[in-house]
């Protein structure tokens, strides 16, 4: 037997990663409605960046197909802000 999903009572948002998240109380139904949304859709997106650097994902019309290497690749702090958005919070010594 299924049960009635639960609505989230509250939502927390991430900030940037040095400040604390943001947590908003869901006090009315659509309120808890949009924080379940919020909540739940997160967890289920792609984490930002790109994916891989020492390899290339290819797709057909229904999912990922095959991966091809690239183990000579060498990663640098040009690559850095494309595989990882936040990246301007590091300081120069961890950005090398």
């Amino acid at each position: 037997m299924l049960s009635t999903p639960q609505l989230c009572i509250a939502a927390t948002y991430p900030q940037n990663p040095v400040e604390d998240p943001l947590t908003v109380q869901a006090m009315t139904i659509p309120d808890q409605i949009q924080a379940t949304h919020d909540t739940y859709g997160r967890q289920m997106d792609p984490p930002s960046g790109k994916p891989l650097f020492h390899g290339t994902l290819y797709h057909n019309a229904t999912d990922s197909t095959g991966v091809t290497l690239h183990p000579h690749r060498h990663f640098t702090a040009a690559h850095l802000l494309e595989y990882y958005p936040l990246s301007d919070i590091f300081d120069d010594y961890t950005k090398q």
